[in-house]
């Protein structure tokens, strides 16, 4: 499920994910589960970057009283004149796994 679903913002050019925050996992997902996903807006508020909106995700196993997983999801939609960090990310230099 997409926050787009949730939340329309017109004239929408960018957006950060922030972080997560209170991710709990409450209850295991048994094998060919049925698992559903629902998102609600917990808050929206201004600041001079722009607003920053909490979506509390669940993820619910049909059939069970409690939820899989919970989480709090924070996303900075910046304002008109805010520009984006990209130019102090730097994308060459990579890890591998080992």
């Amino acid at each position: 499920m997409c926050t787009s679903e949730v939340l329309q913002i017109r004239e929408l050019t960018m957006a950060f994910t922030y972080g997560l925050g209170k991710v709990n996992f409450c209850a295991a997902v048994p094998v060919g589960s049925l698992v559903r996903a629902t998102v609600s807006v917990i808050s929206a508020r201004q600041k001079t970057t722009g607003v920053e909106s909490v979506f509390g995700p669940s993820y619910d196993i049909d059939g069970s009283d409690r939820p899989a997983c919970t989480a709090e999801v924070s996303v900075l939609y910046p304002g008109p004149r805010c520009r984006s960090p990209r130019n102090r990310i730097r994308h060459d230099r990579f890890m591998r796994a080992s």
